[in-house]
């Protein structure tokens, strides 16, 4: 259980995002982010 904890914590911290992916990695991880936060906005309101 701990292995599988430590590789969530590496695919989520920014340094492992950029030396993995590099740029467009990190553009669709904030792409992702940004859309399911404004997603839940409009969803709301509806």
């Amino acid at each position: 259980m701990n292995e599988v904890w430590e590789f969530i914590q590496t695919l989520l911290s920014p340094k492992s995002i950029i030396e993995y992916g590099g740029l467009v990695l990190l553009c669709i991880v904030v792409f992702v982010e940004n859309g399911v936060f404004f997603g839940f906005f409009l969803l709301a309101t509806r």
